[in-house]
């Protein structure tokens, strides 16, 4: 760009007719103005260049030249139209693409990280800490100019960065920020000050990660919807209040329903014999078959040994979950042991799923890691989330 061709701060975009197209030049804002002055500080060579990578960067964009070499250290993100693969700085597509974050997913994000020192902070951090925490665990510059366009506060540099880059990173970057904050609580023995936030938390990555590649398709739908949620907790309870006979089908329905929720990919039938539902699900590729039994008392070893029986009767890869409403005797999970190929939930843990916001899915993850890390096959909802409740 040549100087005549440079657009002050007080123009808005203007064209620019090349041909039988025309082109518009981004308006030069002050807060370009301030990165090219920066950049040039760091070298004065290629004047010109240093201000449309400046304002390349501002905007987002990707800048097209044979002469990648005049943008090196720049922080532009550069394409050489022959070589077609763009050598970019920054921690987002190539595309372009932005994060599906939502008002509302930002409202929580804050309420997750504002409670300690008030709006505008992150947690516990300082400008430094803060700068060092994304400089270590992911390799971003947060202190770039380009995520305080709002404003320079950690809150508000947070806010920018999380809405430019794709949901990968935003999910990366969340995830990070989580395990600091639990770290926070835990060393400060504070009780969380946020209502159900780790579900609600979970349910946020679970939208995102279950996003398309596609910023201008249709957003995924939500990994929580707040009145199917409402009405399977409700339902849960009205199971509970059955007669024997009507119970196990009303229950049949209840988990099928509850399954397609979590799309885990249930498949039919649920076959009830008695008050045993059977069935299979898929859990990160991974097939799990299913069964249920509402007894009125505690379910003992002997129904697992059953269940595990049916299970070495299929393929060496096959998993089970077990579900007993009423829960499991203490002696029958002792005498059952280790290291088997299940794991175990009961309503409780169901019911307390659905009251914390918390994913099926991330329960069974949960479940599935606890038991692999200890062989452990029933762990309480509440004891691998963290939280207390009355049980019974």
């Amino acid at each position: 760009m040549s100087p005549q061709c440079r657009p002050t701060s007080s123009e808005g975009p203007r064209a620019c007719p090349i041909g039988p197209r025309r082109f518009e030049f981004a308006s030069c804002r002050l807060s370009i103005a301030k990165l090219w002055d920066e950049l040039l500080a760091k070298s004065d060579k290629h004047v010109d260049d240093t201000g449309l990578a400046a304002a390349a960067r501002m905007h987002g964009l990707v800048l097209v030249t044979r002469n990648l070499d005049y943008f090196e250290g720049r922080g532009a993100a550069t394409l050489d139209p022959l070589m077609a693969k763009v050598k970019s700085k920054r921690p987002w597509r190539e595309d372009n693409a932005i994060s599906s974050l939502r008002s509302i997913d930002l409202k929580l994000i804050d309420d997750l990280v504002d409670f300690v020192r008030g709006r505008g902070y992150v947690l516990d951090f300082s400008d430094q800490t803060f700068s060092d925490f994304f400089a270590g665990e992911l390799d971003v510059d947060i202190d770039d100019p380009i995520y305080a366009e709002n404003g320079g506060s950690k809150g508000k540099r947070l806010r920018c960065f999380l809405q430019k880059v794709d949901d990968r990173t935003a999910v990366r970057t969340l995830r990070a920020l989580w395990e600091h904050r639990v770290e926070f609580l835990a060393h400060t023995q504070q009780s969380d000050p946020i209502q159900n936030a780790e579900g609600r938390f979970l349910s946020l990555i679970a939208r995102l990660e279950g996003g398309s590649d596609d910023s201008f398709a249709q957003p995924p739908k939500p990994a929580t919807d707040r009145r199917l949620r409402e009405g399977l907790k409700a339902e849960l309870l009205q199971v509970r209040d059955l007669s024997p006979h009507q119970r196990g089908y009303a229950f049949e329905a209840f988990l099928k329903r509850a399954f397609d929720a979590a799309e885990l990919a249930a498949r039919e039938p649920f076959r009830n014999t008695g008050e045993q539902i059977d069935g299979s699900f898929v859990l990160g590729d991974e097939v799990y078959l299913f069964e249920a039994k509402w007894h009125a008392g505690l379910t003992p070893a002997a129904d697992l040994h059953v269940f595990h029986g049916k299970l070495d009767q299929k393929a060496a890869w096959a998993r089970g979950l077990f579900v007993s409403f009423n829960g499991f005797t203490p002696e029958g999970l002792a005498a059952f042991g280790t290291g088997k190929r299940i794991i175990c939930m009961d309503g409780r843990d169901i019911y307390d799923a659905l009251e914390r916001e918390i994913p099926l899915k991330s329960v069974l993850e949960r479940k599935i890691r606890r038991a692999a890390e200890t062989g452990n096959i029933h762990v309480p909802v509440q004891e691998l989330f963290g939280f207390q409740t009355a049980r019974g």
